[in-house]
């Protein structure tokens, strides 16, 4: 086997739920192997990439929320490649759930190992934090996960009743409100992404007519 020396570094450690980050893998042909004592130019390829108990979420045929650039490359001799590993959260959770909404679902668990499997038998790592808020709307996550389900549930039920695509958008922003409502119980944000889309505005208690209670 060729003395193939690896390491690996994930340049944001600590991201978002839906953040990303891009892991850099450092190689080095140390130049000597066995049984050939003389050095030799090897080429290795990555195999799978797990992402904390997930197995192989990153293999040859399935290339989305994880991508590996290059898969493959050759090292002469006392020379070294680097291999990028970018993850993408927000599209990882399409493949695990159907739905980037559910990218939340990453923040059940404060950290992952980030592992790279080689060809050769050559395996790095690294650990990778989640932080409980998007990195979009730099919310808490109970608020997120609640507008998540109020928007199902309303798209849902608005769906039932008639396949009005306008009505079911409808449905979708009432739920959302609603499952925010419910789970922080501050209407004041629910009601701005109501007005927005119902055109609401002079709310009771407003004030500034800008439909938005205190704000």
């Amino acid at each position: 086997m060729s003395n193939v020396i690896a390491n690996m570094t994930c340049m944001d450690s600590a991201i978002p739920y839906d953040g990303s980050t891009t892991c850099k893998v450092m190689l080095l042909n140390a130049g000597r192997g066995s049984p050939s004592p003389q050095p030799r130019t090897v080429s290795v390829s990555v195999s799978s990439v797990d992402l904390g108990t997930v197995h192989n979420a990153w293999a040859k045929s399935y290339q989305r929320g994880i991508e590996v650039d290059p898969i493959k490359v050759t090292l002469p001799p006392n020379d070294d490649k680097e291999i990028d590993v970018k993850i993408d959260l927000r599209v990882l959770a399409q493949d695990f759930w159907g739905n980037d909404h559910f990218a939340y679902k990453f923040a059940e668990h404060k950290s992952y190992m980030i592992t790279v499997h080689f060809d050769n038998g050559v395996v790095v790592s690294d650990i990778l934090t989640i932080k409980d808020t998007s990195e979009n709307q730099n919310a808490p996550l109970i608020v997120k996960a609640g507008g998540i389900v109020g928007g199902i549930l309303g798209g849902v039920i608005s769906g039932v009743i008639t396949r009005n695509p306008e009505v079911t958008l409808k449905g979708a922003v009432v739920g959302w409100a609603i499952g925010t409502a419910a789970t922080w119980t501050i209407v004041s944000l629910s009601w701005k992404i109501y007005a927005l889309y119902e055109g609401v505005t002079g709310i009771s208690g407003d004030g500034d007519n800008n439909a938005v209670v205190g704000g």
